[in-house]
């Protein structure tokens, strides 16, 4: 795993609260998405004790020219962190003991597993709407043992388009039962063939596989 990954014991993250730190963290994730890399974030409470890791993940890629790629990754990410976040102390690399102890923790019963899209905020939506829950989820859980994970996987730009005709398309089958719906009340009836609901059923589940 350490040929791939860098995962960082974080210690101290520091940011000057009357700058725009998301614009900061943009480039941090920029550089990240730029060459293909994976930034991994991890919360390991021992319910007295809270840990914070972050990292980045190397895609595997064959041949001197993928070592390269992967070694510009994993060294840009730090340094990168290290110049947008002044006086901020990434800690060690994790390594051997710790670094198994680190897959141990993340190796567990899900209790929770959620997959999403970001959604892109508008431009004139400035930090004062920017919601961070993360710190909520710290303060309801404390004195409690979890580990909380985050795996962002860069997302080409067609692939993203892919996912939203999946859920145009969803709302497209879905629009006609709201009608139906809608127009019960002022006749009772109303129903669907059984060729409609197959139809209605198959179109949603192909366009749910997509998404």
């Amino acid at each position: 795993m350490e040929k791939h990954a860098r995962i960082y014991h974080l210690k101290r993250f520091v940011y000057d609260p009357d700058e725009n730190f998301l614009t900061k963290l943009i480039t941090v994730v920029n550089v990240a998405y730029a060459l293909k890399g994976t930034i991994i974030t991890s919360i390991q409470s021992h319910g007295d004790i809270v840990d914070y890791y972050i990292g980045i993940v190397a895609k595997e890629e064959k041949g001197a020219a993928g070592q390269q790629s992967r070694e510009a990754l994993l060294c840009a990410f730090a340094d990168t962190i290290a110049g947008n976040f002044s006086g901020s102390d990434m800690g060690e690399q994790i390594r051997r003991e710790e670094l198994e102890q680190f897959k141990a923790a993340i190796n567990g019963k899900a209790l929770c597993s959620v997959s999403v899209v970001l959604f892109l905020r508008k431009e004139e939506s400035g930090i004062g709407t920017y919601v961070q829950g993360i710190q909520n989820l710290v303060e309801a859980l404390k004195g409690r043992k979890y580990t909380f994970l985050t795996i962002a996987d860069p997302v080409p730009p067609e692939s993203l388009m892919d996912i939203r005709h999946g859920y145009e398309n969803i709302y497209n089958h879905l629009l006609p039962l709201y009608k139906i719906i809608e127009t019960k009340g002022t006749s009772e009836t109303i129903s669907l063939s059984q060729t409609d609901t197959k139809n209605y059923v198959k179109g949603i589940t192909e366009e749910i596989t997509r998404t």
